[in-house]
């Protein structure tokens, strides 16, 4: 005798087979379409990590990452004693080797803060690409991914989405295998007895541990296109951002990461709470001096005094006199920075009455050059409006 669920199936015809396995084909697919979000933060371990198992779990994977952070600054420490005394020494290479294994398995599998930390392997792998725009330039991944794939091109966002799609099959084979072990456990618990052949009784162990080896073996599959869909979305964050940057209006220069970081955290903070409660809302541009003086060296008791005479054909002659009141000299620069619709007149400045070099193309550079202790020297050009030229045409 076979178990009941089995024996019940087998006696349908082979059309109806086919009919019942499409049906429930169909339904489950639906069924795990519309719980894949749910399913996904479970497997990361939200809804149970303040329980007892989760705390648990969570203090276990906070030890593996307390224990990576202590041990990777000692086998660099330990690396620099080797490379002082022989850099070419084998033992050098392989602890940066060690090193660097152990600061990508920190990047790849850990999120960068410990409060962060999630009580599966699955939920920190996804968390730690889900941190990093976070991490490297201050941008919140989870309200501005709906922004980013706006300015993504078709053939990067395929990717993208070929990546989550193999997350989601592993994700959604392994708890069809998990439901089907847990099944065919209870099945085979309420079915088999002194009755059931030996054959039967030995199968079904055999069954369930095999379908059960396959639930882990997709969920660790799993965990392997959870890091390719994560190489994907980081990609997304490093190449688009500037995109994303310009579509929003914002015209800020970016010098280095730092001042990028700021800015995106005053984007997100805006974006997500709306203006703050100083008033002070972000500048879509960074506002540029009109005029600014530097030297080299740097020197204090130089400065600098201007106006503007109108000529004719609505030519307006800047002059600037530039005074060195210290008793050292110095080399010095004026930057000027017109507004729109003006733009320098070509071969118009002149320093001291002589042709002068001009680079750049607003702000307009001018290279004063030399200027003795206690002296002037003076700088004129002309600007026009680009508006009165086209006029004329």
């Amino acid at each position: 005798k076979d178990l009941r669920l089995v024996t019940h199936f087998r006696s349908l015809s082979t059309q109806n087979e086919l009919v019942t396995l499409t049906f429930v084909a169909i339904v489950l697919t639906v069924f795990l379409y519309f719980l894949n979000t749910p399913i996904v933060r479970f497997l990361e371990g939200y809804p149970w990590k303040e329980s007892t198992w989760g705390r648990r779990r969570k203090g276990h994977y906070d030890s593996i990452r307390d224990t990576l952070q202590l041990t990777l600054p000692r086998l660099r420490w330990l690396r620099a004693e080797w490379a002082a005394i022989n850099p070419r020494h084998p033992k050098a290479a392989e602890l940066q080797k060690e090193a660097n294994a152990l600061d990508t398995v920190l990047n790849l599998e850990f999120p960068h803060e410990t409060r962060l930390v999630l009580p599966t392997r699955f939920g920190n792998v996804l968390r730690s690409f889900e941190m990093y725009p976070l991490k490297q330039y201050g941008i919140d991944a989870i309200p501005f991914w709906a922004r980013i794939i706006t300015v993504v091109d078709k053939d990067t966002l395929a990717a993208v989405e070929d990546a989550r799609s193999s997350v989601d099959f592993f994700v959604n084979s392994a708890v069809l295998s998990a439901l089907l072990a847990a099944m065919l456990f209870v099945v085979g618990c309420l079915e088999i007895n002194r009755a059931t052949p030996w054959q039967t009784a030995a199968l079904w162990p055999v069954q369930t541990l095999a379908v059960a080896c396959c639930a882990v073996l997709f969920y660790l599959g799993a965990i392997a296109k959870v890091r390719d869909w994560g190489a994907q979305v980081r990609s997304v964050f490093d190449l688009f951002r500037f995109d994303l940057l310009k579509k929003m209006g914002y015209q800020q220069s970016i010098e280095d990461r730092e001042k990028e970081r700021k800015l995106w955290r005053a984007i997100t903070k805006q974006v997500m709470f709306g203006d703050p409660p100083s008033g002070n809302v972000l500048p879509y541009k960074d506002a540029r001096p009109r005029t600014a003086l530097s030297c080299d060296p740097p020197i204090e008791m130089v400065s600098i005094a201007g106006g503007v005479t109108r000529e004719q054909d609505g030519l307006w002659r800047h002059t600037y006199r530039v005074s060195n009141k210290s008793v050292t000299n110095t080399t010095a620069s004026l930057s000027e920075n017109l507004p729109d619709g003006w733009t320098y007149v070509w071969a118009s400045a002149k320093k001291n009455g002589n042709a002068l070099a001009v680079s750049g193309t607003n702000p307009y550079v001018f290279d004063l050059g030399y200027i003795p202790a206690s002296s002037d020297v003076e700088l004129t050009f002309s600007i026009v409006l680009i508006e009165n030229e086209r006029a004329k045409e």
